[in-house]
């Protein structure tokens, strides 16, 4: 099983989380003409609207979990690697919870967990959230990991992208 690189920057700029835990032969690392870091591994990929930044700007990531297999999927969590230098703005993740979306999320240090109550089967959920850039910095989010929580072994994983804050906009030569 083999992944094709999306073509479309709209698509890769999506991090996808897979629940179908099929064991995949190699992994594949590309960047996109916009710069955007999309790696895949079981069928799975990370990126963010842009990895390059100015203080005090925001970047928004996307967060698709898709679960491929033929039956629901109960007690889903998802962790996601913060950037030093970034601060998660919480407004849009509390809108997520408000309806229902997410059962619920925490920022631990540099990881924010988002807890999935059930996805049926075949099918994706979106979630959007944005990071502020507070210090200057280049910097790793530290990956990203989805798994099913009472059986915490079944996972898949995204690596890490980097993330660069600039103090001021860079000049052009």
């Amino acid at each position: 099983m083999s992944a094709a690189v999306p073509t479309d920057p709209t698509t890769a700029q999506v991090m996808t989380m897979l629940l179908d835990l099929k064991k995949v032969d190699g992994d594949k690392v590309s960047w996109d003409s916009g710069g955007t870091q999309t790696c895949f591994y079981s069928g799975g990929s990370v990126s963010y609207d842009k990895t390059s930044l100015v203080l005090n700007e925001t970047a928004t990531a996307t967060v698709i979990v898709k679960n491929n297999t033929a039956s629901a999927q109960n007690m889903i969590m998802v962790t996601l690697g913060l950037p030093p230098g970034s601060q998660v703005a919480t407004e849009d993740l509390d809108a997520y919870k408000r309806s229902k979306v997410l059962s619920a999320y925490e920022i631990w240090g540099k990881r924010l967990m988002l807890y999935l109550s059930a996805l049926p089967a075949s099918s994706s959920q979106t979630f959007k959230y944005h990071l502020q850039a507070t210090m200057p910095v280049t910097a790793s989010d530290g990956g990203a990991e989805v798994y099913l929580y009472y059986q915490p072994k079944q996972r898949s994983a995204a690596a890490a992208v980097t993330l660069q804050v600039l103090e001021t906009p860079a000049t052009p030569i």
